[in-house]
């Protein structure tokens, strides 16, 4: 599934559940973030990424430090 699927599959799931995000959908969503900071296109592999919150922190540190 490339990451572009896996967006409207969770998006999907959400419009299904009328607004409501459940943890899964939540956990997704941080797995996309962190693979999109990471520099990949909405054509790649989806893959959750190994301690994905680091990713995200460290990449709003960045921007909070510029």
């Amino acid at each position: 599934m490339t990451i572009k699927e896996r967006i409207e599959t969770t998006v999907g799931n959400m419009e299904v559940q009328q607004g409501i995000a459940m943890w899964d959908d939540i956990e997704k969503v941080e797995h996309l973030l962190a693979l999109l900071i990471q520099g990949k296109g909405l054509e790649d592999e989806f893959a959750f990424v190994p301690d994905h919150f680091s990713v995200i922190q460290e990449h709003f540190k960045k921007i909070q430090n510029s």
